[in-house]
C-alpha cells in the first residue's frame, strides 16, 4: 500500500549496488512496476529477485522485465550470501542470468539442512505492542496439497530445540504481542513439539500470543490432554479444513477423514483460539457441495472463519489439472478463480459476498 515514488526514493536513497526483491502473488506487480524505474535511478546497480512468484517463472520474467538481472530459485539465504562473496556475479547455483544474450543457469542449490545457521532474524524486538512478529522453527512440508507452494519442498528440517527456546525467550522478555509460527504445519513431531509448548508454558510472559498452524486429525492422546491445561491468551490454532466433500480432498492430496478431524477439533479448549479455513472453488464441489462445507465448519463453532478462493499458482500439480479441465482464473496475480466445472461465476460472487458477510458479522 505505500506509494510507488515513496518506494522509489527509499531505494534509491541507498545508493545500493545490488537490489534484491522476495516475491510473493502480492507483491509482484508492483515489483514488476518499479524495477525499470530502478534501473534509472541506479543504472550501475544489479536488479535480483526471488521467491515463490518470479522463483517458480524465471525465464519468464527474465524475458518479460528486460532490466532484471537474474532471479533466484529456491531458498534464498546460502545464495544471496554466495552472490554478495562473489561480488554480485550471479554465475552460481541456484541463479538464471543473462550472458552472452540468452539466459543461463548455474544449476540447482540443495536446501539449507541445518537450520541453526540462519540467523535470528529480529535483531531489535522495537515496537513490540504493534508489531506482528514471524518466526520459523521448521521448514518444508510433509504433505502433498495440489493447490499449495509449500508442497514442492518435501524435505522437512527442523531448527535445534535449544535454539527454539532462545529465540522464543527473545520474544517474551521483549514482551512482544504476538508470534506467528510460519512452519507449514507446526504439529509434525509430537515430541518436539510438546516440549516448545512445555517450554511456552513454564516461562509464558502473561502476554505474548503464539499462533501455530496446526493439522488437528494428528492430534494424539496426550496432545489433546495437554492443550486442557493452555490457559487463554497464550495461543491460537490455524486449522485447515478446505472442504467437507471427500471426493474434493482426495482430489487435492488432502486426507478425507472429515469425521476424526471435526472430533479432534471439538476437543480443544475453547480457551485456545481456533480460526478455521475453507476454499472455495476445489475440485468436485458445487454450490450445495460447498454449503454443506460451511456447515460443516460452522458446526464446530470457530472463532473465526477463513472463507478463501481457489488460487491457481504457477509450479502446483492444481494449475495442471485447471489447465486440462476448464477452470478459468485472473490471468496476472493474484491468480484467483473464477469459474470452475463445478461453480459458475455467478456462484463465485455469491460466495465473495458471503465472505464479506462472515467477517464484519461472525469474525467481528
Amino acid at each position: 500500500n505505500q506509494p510507488i515514488g515513496d518506494i522509489l526514493r527509499g531505494i534509491a536513497e541507498t545508493e545500493a549496488h545490488a537490489v534484491l526483491f522476495s516475491t510473493y502473488i502480492w507483491n509482484s506487480e508492483v515489483i514488476c512496476k518499479i524495477i525499470p524505474d530502478i534501473k534509472k535511478l541506479l543504472p550501475q546497480a544489479k536488479i535480483g529477485a526471488g521467491g515463490p512468484e518470479f522463483g517458480y517463472w524465471p525465464q519468464g520474467y527474465l524475458n518479460k522485465l528486460p532490466d532484471l538481472d537474474f532471479i533466484m530459485i529456491g531458498e534464498g539465504e546460502v545464495t544471496s550470501l554466495e552472490l554478495i562473496k562473489n561480488n554480485l556475479n550471479p554465475k552460481i547455483p541456484g541463479i538464471y542470468y543473462r550472458a552472452d544474450g540468452k539466459i543461463s543457469f548455474g544449476g540447482p542449490r540443495e536446501p539449507l539442512c541445518d537450520l541453526s545457521e540462519l540467523p535470528f532474524a529480529y535483531p531489535d524486538l522495537s515496537d513490540p505492542d504493534n508489531r506482528l512478529y514471524y518466526y520459523e522453527s521448521n521448514r518444508g512440508c510433509p504433505f502433498s496439497c495440489s493447490y499449495c507452494m509449500s508442497s514442492l519442498d518435501r524435505k522437512v528440517r527442523f531448527m535445534p530445540l535449544e535454539r527454539v527456546y532462545a529465540d522464543l525467550q527473545r520474544f517474551l522478555d521483549a514482551n512482544v504481542r504476538i508470534v506467528k509460527f510460519v512452519d507449514r504445519t507446526f504439529n509434525l513431531n509430537e515430541e518436539r513439539y510438546l516440549k516448545i509448548w512445555e517450554y511456552i508454558l513454564a516461562h509464558h510472559n502473561g502476554k505474548t500470543m503464539f499462533h501455530f498452524e496446526i493439522e488437528a486429525e494428528y492430534f494424539s492422546e496426550e496432545a489433546l490432554n495437554f492443550l486442557q491445561k493452555v490457559p487463554e491468551g497464550v495461543m491460537q490454532f490455524e486449522m485447515g479444513v478446505q472442504s467437507a466433500n471427500k471426493e474434493t480432498l482426495k482430489a487435492v492430496n488432502r486426507s478425507s477423514n472429515v469425521e476424526i478431524l471435526a472430533e479432534k477439533i471439538r476437543r480443544i479448549p475453547r480457551t485456545i483460539h481456533q480460526h478455521l479455513d475453507l476454499i472455495a472453488g476445489l475440485p468436485y464441489e458445487d454450490i450445495e457441495s460447498f454449503g454443506r462445507s460451511y456447515d460443516f465448519i460452522m458446526d464446530l463453532r470457530p472463532d473465526a472463519l477463513q472463507l478463501g478462493f481457489l488460487k491457481i499458482l504457477n509450479g502446483t500439480v492444481m494449475a495442471e489439472i485447471a489447465s486440462q479441465n476448464g477452470w478459468k482464473w485472473m490471468e496476472n496475480p493474484v491468480y484467483e478463480t473464477f469459474s470452475t466445472p463445478y461453480m459458475s461465476y455467478q456462484d463465485i460472487l455469491f460466495l465473495k459476498d458471503l465472505e464479506v458477510m462472515v467477517d464484519a458479522y461472525y469474525n467481528s
